[in-house]
């Protein structure tokens, strides 16, 4: 794992997905988009959020949420960002 939060994250994104498409998590580009250029269907959007969510407990996402969040570095950042208290946690 990296040595700062954010690639932290970011690592456990890759892998997460990397997974889902049976590919190494290096092949997994943080700045594609998860539907359209990783190709996951709306299911497996999320199954892939409630995974997040698993390792993640005290956020949920929002339905504004998950539209602005685009690509994996944009997922990534958001969880940075809360996971620092630098936004609020959804209940």
């Amino acid at each position: 794992m990296s040595g700062n939060p954010l690639g932290a994250i970011e690592e456990l994104l890759r892998s997460l997905i990397a997974d889902r498409l049976k590919v190494e998590a290096e092949r997994v580009p943080l700045d594609a988009s998860i539907v359209e250029e990783l190709g996951l269907e709306s299911i497996e959007v999320m199954q892939f959020l409630l995974e997040i969510e698993e390792r993640y407990p005290d956020f949920r996402f929002t339905d504004p949420q998950v539209s602005e969040l685009q690509t994996l570095r944009d997922l990534a950042h958001h969880l940075e960002m809360i996971t620092r208290g630098m936004f609020p946690r959804e209940a």
